[in-house]
């Protein structure tokens, strides 16, 4: 604003100067001062009826009215300096502002276009033009004035920026019309705000092209942030995890509950060191590949009975983690399909020395979608390959399992159903047949910071073997399970949780019971 009222006060000046400078110097002095309502009464008090004289006082009269914001007096004091033949350079210039806040659209692109083509802020007349037709729908002509700018070599380093972020606009509501739209957005108009937000990314325009970027890219699925599916792209992609657990079990040798067997019934403290990395690899926003790696070690504090420490092991798992991002229902879904290889080494001698126990290699395919508005349901297929020091211990296994989320209010509830079909690749007496229904129940901060979890499960397992499941018939293995966890920091959680076991079976030294209580320290990054 203080540049036009400097411009129109050079203007008048120049003018005043030739139409008896002696008589007007109180006008002059007052305009200068921005002392509208006073120029205007000084002028209406003239009666003059020279030409020269008219067109200055229907300009400056014009400025003033239009610097006091009566723009319908401005435009009919400016209609009547053109009528008058004033020479004044910005009078069209002024007479587009005016017309434009009465909203009187097509008068003001006239005024603009004419005191563009008389040479007067060129730049800004174009872009007013192009605004305009923005307005009116116009955008074919909208683009073409925008253009104009941007070849203008005179044209200042903002007015550049924001033809060029409208022209942008201009074009994204042509592409609207198109069948492939997001081609055009992301061949044409994307690159045009970005390099109009790479004039000057601190100018108060650039807020605004960086903010209509996001909203556009968001609109059409280009968000960098987001997956193609709309889910957004973890912020986080490196994990490292270490964690130290100390659990009591009571029933480590799985002795039956009959009370002449509680001598050979054995408890120990288990120690677990586990730690673990990955990293989440984005391709094309649709692919998520993390690989990672996991290394725990197990350890009993019974170091006097064999059957017990003998079960002190370590693993080392490398794994990775692929899933494709896709829509179903409607909604953000992704594909699933995971590779890990697990290592074993365990103290199977019972000589106090970790030797090789076992390798396993898991494969699992599966999908997460969102049918029901509760949550997500995921199923998947799997298939694991275990491979033992002793080959009779060899398996294939088969599973297939679903689970639902459902999350109302502050509840959170997970149901889960597995079957698994094991082989023994060498002796099929011995193949099962696993059924597992789990439903667990989640609080989150049941009080500050503290995360409450009950799960409960139960599992039917079967032999293929006739002869077995005569004799054992269906065992069945109940588990309930308690868990508290704290959040201490941003890095640090611990844990406590207490789970009881129960199994029963046709086969008398197979029942047991068992208590386990475990406490977790973890820290994760």
């Amino acid at each position: 604003m203080k540049k036009l009222v400097k411009s129109s006060l050079v203007f008048g000046c120049l003018y005043l100067s030739t139409v008896n400078a002696s008589d007007l110097t109180s006008v002059y002095n007052n305009f200068k001062n921005g002392n509208y309502v006073k120029v205007i009464e000084l002028l209406d008090v003239k009666k003059q009826s020279d030409k020269k004289f008219l067109s200055t006082k229907y300009y400056l009269k014009g400025i003033s009215y239009s610097r006091l914001q009566d723009y319908q007096s401005a435009i009919e004091n400016f209609t009547l300096a053109v009528r008058n033949k004033s020479k004044s350079a910005d009078l069209y210039y002024e007479l587009g502002q005016a017309f434009y806040a009465q909203n009187e659209l097509e008068q003001a692109r006239k005024s603009f276009f004419r005191s563009a083509k008389n040479g007067f802020q060129k730049a800004q007349c174009n872009y007013y033009i192009g605004h305009i037709s923005q307005l009116l729908d116009e955008h074919k002509n909208a683009k073409k004035f925008f253009a104009k700018i941007l070849k203008d070599k005179t044209a200042s380093e903002s007015i550049s920026q924001i033809a060029r972020f409208q022209l942008a606009e201009s074009l994204l509501h042509m592409a609207r019309e198109k069948k492939e739209a997001i081609i055009y957005v992301k061949k044409y108009i994307l690159p045009q705000m970005k390099k109009a937000l790479s004039i000057n990314k601190k100018s108060s325009t650039a807020k605004d092209i960086t903010k209509r970027i996001s909203e556009i890219e968001r609109e059409f699925g280009l968000d960098p942030n987001l997956l193609v599916n709309g889910k957004r792209i973890p912020a986080k992609r490196l994990s490292i995890n270490f964690s130290q657990s100390v659990a009591y079990d009571n029933n480590f040798t799985l002795t039956n509950d009959l009370p002449g067997n509680q001598q050979s019934q054995m408890d120990t403290y288990i120690f677990e060191t586990s730690a673990s990395t990955s990293y989440k690899y984005i391709y094309k926003r649709r692919y998520i590949i993390e690989p990672g790696l996991e290394i725990d070690n197990t350890l009993h504090s019974d170091r006097q009975e064999a059957t017990i420490y003998s079960s002190d092991q370590y693993s080392i798992t490398p794994s990775l983690d692929t899933s494709l991002a896709h829509k179903a229902f409607g909604k953000p879904a992704k594909l699933i399909f995971n590779i890990d290889y697990e290592y074993t080494a365990k103290d199977r001698e019972s000589t106090k020395t970790k030797i090789f126990n076992n390798r396993t290699i898991s494969f699992d395919l599966g999908d997460k979608f969102k049918y029901f508005s509760v949550g997500d349901t995921t199923v998947k297929l799997g298939r694991d390959l275990f491979r033992s020091y002793d080959e009779s211990l060899d398996t294939d296994k088969n599973t297939f399992s679903i689970d639902q989320l459902i999350i109302k209010n502050k509840n959170i509830f997970v149901a889960l159903y597995q079957r698994d079909a094991t082989t023994f690749i060498n002796d099929e007496t011995n193949d099962t047949v696993s059924n597992l229904i789990r439903v667990d129940y989640i609080r989150p901060e049941i009080f500050p910071k503290i995360n409450f979890n009950l799960g409960i499960s139960n599992t039917w397992l079967t032999y293929e073997d006739p002869t077995k499941t005569e004799t054992r018939g269906t065992e069945t293995t109940l588990a309930t399970t308690f868990k508290l966890t704290k959040t201490v920091s941003r890095l640090v959680s611990v844990y406590l949780d207490y789970t009881y076991t129960k199994n029963t079976s046709e086969l008398e030294d197979n029942n047991y019971t068992k208590h386990v209580t475990k406490f977790d320290f973890s820290i994760n990054y």
